[in-house]
């Protein structure tokens, strides 16, 4: 069916886009919002062309979405008498962003449907696209940093001539080594749960091994630039992780001897980024703890549904013109109560009683790539993105794809 190949396709350049781009926006037009309807509006034309078809992928995950979209409209509705100091740009916002999360996974599951594909097959396509736009976002960030290092730019023409572009301004200072630091928050930490799924299936992806080592060049200077506690930790932590949940020994082992001998042999620098980066933090860490005492006693007025959309604590916001906190997770609780926890509830029971089930280890990774983003969003907004959404997808794809491959594997063993 040529309107399901292109709803694919579209698809994939969602995707494409979220990966690269951090706003969306190119040279002002919104790139990532024209692509986004024109992906809905191609499942539209599928649906009334096929209006006969019963679509019957798996009923629960139709009651889910539904249930969730119910709940999002009813808060709606009711965010008036939870806040009635609500103020609308705000409430729309908030709203717009978490719609747009649940409607990423309603278009993933109809284009699926639609194009009757394996889920290998889905999780090749979308880890070939999401490698590719993070590749080139690397590029990106490397060429602004080289641009600096050579005089060929300073921080400040980048500013006012490049950012525009992209409508968007990282979080920028100067640091030894790149010059200036370069934080894009989201796309930074799809870039590291991008680099650590190619480490898990190295063998087994369809990404040359080409464009893969240059990719690890321009994503350690990516990672770098980005100077971030929290991107420095999980990328120790979480490569180690990986190697020993594939039982790559070896590699392990190599990897830490390598790393070991960078460190001894740079010893001053990597103290001074420890130090600077880690341990001169008291004023930050004093304001996240401020942050903590503040949202939660505001969420304790109302702990059962929260304050509702676009709720916040005056004074206590990261910024004067949006709303938000670094401790993005507990703003969500303080929002909506009790019903966010029982989704992540939720949704740590299913991946402990699939893996209980199928006690595959990429379920385990997968469980582990899951929390290290409900992890960071404690610390930063991490969630309800367009970079983060790509996160989501791709964990939830990876772990279906593992799943199918294992229950093709049972299907050939029984045969034999």
């Amino acid at each position: 069916m040529i309107l399901a190949r292109i709803s694919l396709f579209l698809l994939m350049s969602l995707l494409f886009i979220s990966s690269l781009l951090p706003s969306g926006f190119l040279f002002g037009f919104p790139v990532k919002h024209f692509v986004f309807l024109m992906t809905f509006l191609s499942l539209f034309s599928i649906f009334v062309n096929n209006i006969k078809q019963s679509i019957n992928f798996n009923s629960f995950k139709l009651v889910l979405y539904f249930s969730l979209f119910v709940i999002l409209i009813i808060f709606l509705l009711i965010t008036p008498f939870l806040n009635p100091n609500f103020e609308l740009p705000l409430v729309l916002n908030d709203f717009q962003d978490i719609m747009v999360t649940l409607l990423y996974f309603i278009l993933l599951e109809l284009i699926f449907f639609y194009n009757k594909i394996s889920y290998q097959s889905f999780y090749n396509r979308i880890l070939w696209t999401s490698f590719y736009g993070v590749f080139l976002f690397c590029i990106f960030k490397t060429s602004l940093i080289m641009a600096i290092l050579l005089g060929l730019a300073d921080y400040d023409f980048i500013r006012s001539t490049i950012f525009p572009v992209i409508n968007y301004e990282p979080v920028g200072w100067a640091i030894s080594l790149v010059g200036s630091r370069f934080s894009f928050v989201t796309l930074d930490l799809l870039s590291l749960m991008v680099f650590l799924l190619i480490v898990y299936d190295w063998d087994q992806l369809k990404i040359s091994k080409r464009s893969r080592y240059f990719f690890l060049v321009f994503f350690l200077i990516s990672i770098f630039a980005a100077y971030s506690r929290l991107l420095f930790l999980l990328l120790v932590v979480l490569l180690f992780c990986t190697y020993l949940i594939k039982k790559r020994y070896l590699r392990f082992t190599l990897i830490l001897l390598f790393s070991t001998g960078i460190i001894l042999y740079n010893f001053d620098l990597f103290y001074t980024i420890l130090e600077h980066r880690f341990f001169d933090q008291s004023s930050s860490d004093s304001h996240r703890a401020t942050m903590v005492d503040k949202l939660s006693a505001h969420w304790s007025k109302s702990w059962i549904l929260g304050h509702g959309y676009g709720a916040y604590v005056p004074g206590y916001a990261r910024g004067s013109e949006v709303y938000n906190y670094e401790l993005q997770l507990l703003s969500i609780f303080m929002r909506f109560g009790v019903i966010p926890i029982i989704l992540c509830i939720y949704l740590e029971f299913s991946f402990i009683v699939l893996f209980l089930k199928k006690p595959l280890r990429s379920i385990f990774f997968a469980f582990v790539l899951f929390n290290t983003i409900l992890f960071a969003s404690f610390t930063n907004q991490y969630l309800f993105s367009s970079a983060a959404n790509v996160i989501l997808v791709l964990i939830y794809i990876f772990t279906l794809s593992k799943i199918e491959n294992n229950h093709l594997k049972d299907i050939k063993h029984a045969i034999k």
